[in-house]
């Protein structure tokens, strides 16, 4: 059970994510948790070329609902540049839709990537880990 505190209010989950089991064992497992016309994405494992993909198809499907994204990835051990691309499509989207996409949690490997890119600024609050 994730506990996330957050800037704008996201109405507490109702039932478990469903969960897109990851093709391998070092694969990215996604779960996504809907309430209304918010999506909590919550992302655990390598957010690479392999995984990258399946995310890209799940924030795809919460923008087309419509819904405000945010994101968990304090679970991600590793993200390369595949994995940034839909994290930075899907907030290129969200602000076309006039929708939020946010990322309140990200794992150090996480932070220092999106650090070395014009993405930092998506991660709201960090969890130290």
């Amino acid at each position: 059970m994730f506990t996330i505190t957050i800037a704008h209010q996201v109405p507490a989950p109702r039932s478990a994510p469903s969960i897109v089991p990851a093709p391998r064992p070092e694969a990215a497992d996604i779960g996504v948790t809907r309430h209304g016309s918010h999506a909590l994405v919550v992302v655990c494992g390598e957010l690479d070329g392999a995984s990258a993909p399946r995310l890209q198809a799940v924030l795809r499907d919460c923008a087309d609902r419509g819904e405000h994204i945010t994101m968990d990835l304090e679970c991600v051990r590793f993200i390369d540049g595949a994995g940034l691309r839909p994290l930075a499509e899907a907030d290129a989207c969200a602000r076309r839709q006039g929708r939020r996409f946010t990322i309140v949690s990200a794992a150090r490997p996480v932070r220092r990537v999106m650090g070395l890119t014009d993405l930092g600024h998506l991660v709201e609050s960090v969890v130290s880990t």
